[in-house]
């Protein structure tokens, strides 16, 4: 009994509270990720050091020296992904709102490229939280499907429902 209670204690309120710890600063993450993506990876990061998975005193200055330039090569590749997906949206926004104007017969302006000046900061942080952009970018895609799913389901029991209630 007590090794049960020493696991429960000691092993499952650790990994819970780190899991939902991380939960709270991913919904955090999605309303502003300049501000929760530093909590995320300070709570990563101080996770994996619990658990020993980064033992902070084996790393050596060279070593820390190429996970710096190859997390900022990451990030920037990663940075010009996101900056293509973004023109991209934008320009079919255009296409879209262009349409609808010719069909009113409204003037139709020209299309504009997105300046990189003024996206610089959304720029810099797809480069310095690109794991948790990553992260965000397709599991987001998952989860509105998810609940678009879970709502045409309910919605459909609902038309049901109103039908029998309305006879």
């Amino acid at each position: 009994m007590e090794f049960l209670m020493g696991m429960f204690a000691g092993l499952v309120w650790y990994e819970l509270m780190f899991i939902c710890g991380g939960a709270l600063l991913f919904l955090g993450l999605a309303a502003s990720e300049s501000y929760a993506g530093v909590l995320v990876l300070i709570a990563l990061i101080a996770g994996l050091q619990w658990d020993n998975l980064i033992d902070v005193r084996q790393l050596t200055f060279m070593g820390v020296l190429y996970s710096f330039i190859g997390y900022f090569l990451a990030g920037t590749m990663w940075s010009f992904v996101k900056w293509y997906k973004y023109v991209r949206a934008k320009r079919v926004y255009f296409l879209e709102r262009s349409a609808k104007a010719e069909k009113n017969g409204d003037r139709v302006r020209e299309w504009e490229a997105p300046e990189i000046s003024d996206k610089l900061d959304d720029i810099v942080l797809w480069i310095i939280y690109w794991p948790i952009s990553i992260v965000v970018y397709f599991s987001s895609d998952f989860l509105v499907r998810t609940a678009k799913n879970i709502i045409a389901a309910f919605g459909k029991v609902y038309d049901k429902i109103t039908a029998i209630a309305s006879r």
